[in-house]
């Protein structure tokens, strides 16, 4: 990331970390800090003590390939290649060099725009924040949260510290790539054996560290409800989606900050 100085110079930053100084001053020249609590969400129910604890899975048989799988991938597909616009909520929990979670609205347009919007985080530097993105030029624009918000940030997606605490850019793990890894041709997909609305996609394109990705969907509405990343036999990342609005009108205002 990069932010724009009075002189016209610019300085390496990072879009959600780049103020934790600047607001601790702001706090602690107001008379006090404020403690804000972990967010405890619903896609990790057990609460996270420290940066050493792991989602652990049971073990699972292999799943079942073929017929019914791609009946599934096949009622998404046409589903989802008749989306333009697309408004929703997740949940996130993801396991790197520290343990995060959030909540997040988000809204996109195919194919490339999104919105982000985070009402709650872990890391309390993020929480308000507001950021906005290309896929197509990589480039994106962040507003921090409170006192903060007035400053705003531009940089590209490939920036080493605007990535998420595996390293995941934020196209890594979208509502549309995790579709478009589903719904590719050819892709190695299988159904979880007494679990027929998930999907287990064999070592996802854009992941190089991931062995599977565990997909629950709704074929009837041709949505994405859940997602799990797995290496070995740990879950290192888990996003839960809700509050799914397909082709809703979205003003191009949306994607501006």
């Amino acid at each position: 990331m990069r932010i724009q100085g009075d002189n016209g110079g610019f300085a390496a930053i990072d879009p959600f970390r780049f103020c934790c100084h600047a607001v601790l001053g702001v706090l602690f020249a107001a008379g006090g800090l404020g403690c804000s609590k972990e967010v405890q969400s619903p896609v990790c129910p057990e609460p996270i003590q420290s940066g050493r604890d792991v989602a652990i899975l049971p073990m699972e048989p292999p799943g079942i390939p073929g017929g019914a799988a791609q009946e599934t991938v096949s009622v998404l597909a046409r589903q989802w290649s008749q989306v333009r616009t697309f408004k929703g909520h997740y949940d996130s929990w993801e396991k790197g060099s520290d343990v995060e979670s959030s909540k997040v609205d988000f809204w996109l347009k195919r194919p490339g725009q999104y919105r982000y919007e985070v009402s709650q985080s872990s890391v309390t530097i993020k929480n308000g924040s507001k950021s906005v993105f290309d896929t197509r030029t990589r480039k994106i624009s962040s507003k921090p949260g409170g006192m903060l918000s007035i400053v705003t940030l531009q940089g590209t997606l490939d920036d080493a510290r605007s990535k998420s605490t595996r390293g995941y850019t934020l196209d890594q793990s979208d509502y549309a790539t995790l579709m478009d890894l589903l719904t590719a041709p050819q892709a190695p997909v299988s159904l979880m054996p007494g679990r027929p609305n998930v999907l287990v996609l064999a070592r996802p394109s854009k992941f190089r560290d991931i062995e599977s990705m565990r997909a629950t969907v709704d074929p009837a509405r041709g949505v994405l409800t859940g997602v799990e990343l797995v290496v070995g036999n740990q879950v290192v990342l888990r996003k839960s989606f809700s509050a799914h609005t397909v082709n809703p009108a979205i003003e191009a205002s949306k994607f501006s900050l």
